[in-house]
């Protein structure tokens, strides 16, 4: 149900191991939302978790009326509050160049300065055609279109164009946005004089070791995650979901004072190294939190 299960544990699991309450999370929508809800309610329900909210997110924004409205009274038969509904921020899911270096484990061969400069993936462009059709293509954009280029390492037309329309950009003080991804395995290399313009200047430009079909959809499926390097977008994330989400209503429900064992499940035994309660099905896999902390955790298999 979540990340716990790479360690063969639900996220319900792991926190009644720690006796710690829940937010069940669903990105945009009703009747699928409600639906994914369900089943990890119901996990909460076997496992003894106590609920303390609901948080629906990326909702279409002339959605969210509506959502917030078809939701509270569905979560209403759980006793559990709708926290917020988050309208969906596109560029909370925009990477930044330093991200790409993560995904493609490379860095930069030049434009150090821009890694934290964001790209929406879907203004992503192959280069295939001619020299006069990628300078056409640079230039009928407007000065502030941030493009990111994806070619060849061996066409070195498209890279001394990619450069010298950043230099021009530059000497007449237009942004110069876009960034350039170079594709090709180790058999091909780039001429070692078009190597030494790219590392000399500033133009963002990335080489990786993928083709150019296998780097395009690795871009386009690419979802980036919060970290701490990524200030702006942290900042912004902060931001967004502080006015969206009604953490006074969630830190009341986390923090009441109320008998766990009766929560969700009858007679739930809460703790550590506990026996689940019954479970359909033969051989249902539980984990309990050992005594000793630092030997990790121990997998026991319980049966009804």
């Amino acid at each position: 149900v979540g990340v716990g299960a790479c360690v063969d544990a639900s996220n319900a699991q792991v926190a009644r191991m720690l006796n710690a309450d829940m937010v069940l999370v669903a990105n945009g929508g009703i009747g699928k939302s409600f639906d994914e809800l369900y089943i990890n309610h119901q996990a909460c329900q076997i496992n003894g978790v106590h609920v303390a909210g609901v948080v629906v997110n990326k909702v279409i924004p002339s959605k969210v009326e509506e959502v917030r409205s078809y939701m509270s009274r569905l979560l209403e038969r759980w006793d559990v509050p709708l926290l917020g509904v988050v309208p969906d921020n596109p560029f909370l899911g925009y990477p930044a160049l330093a991200d790409f270096e993560r995904l493609f484990q490379t860095k930069l061969l030049s434009g150090e300065e821009h890694r934290m400069r964001h790209f929406n993936v879907e203004d992503t462009i192959l280069v295939t055609t001619g020299l006069d059709e990628f300078m056409k293509t640079m230039r009928s954009n407007q000065d502030a279109y941030r493009a990111l280029y994806v070619t060849h390492v061996s066409r070195n037309d498209v890279i001394l164009a990619f450069i010298s329309e950043h230099q021009r950009k530059l000497a007449l003080g237009l942004p110069s946005e876009s960034a350039l991804v170079l594709c090709g395995d180790p058999r091909f290399i780039m001429q070692q004089e078009i190597n030494d313009m790219v590392t000399a200047g500033s133009a963002p430009i990335l080489h990786v070791r993928e083709n150019t079909w296998k780097a395009m959809t690795k871009i386009a499926n690419f979802t980036p995650k919060l970290n701490i390097e990524d200030t702006a977008r942290v900042a912004e994330a902060i931001e967004w979901y502080e006015s969206k989400i009604d953490f006074d209503e969630l830190t009341r429900r986390a923090s009441e004072d109320r008998d766990r064992a009766d929560v969700n499940v009858p007679g739930a035994a809460i703790g550590y190294g506990v026996s689940p309660p019954p479970l359909a099905g033969e051989g249902m896999p539980f984990i309990k939190a050992p005594s000793d902390l630092k030997g990790g955790l121990e997998a026991t298999q319980y049966r009804r």
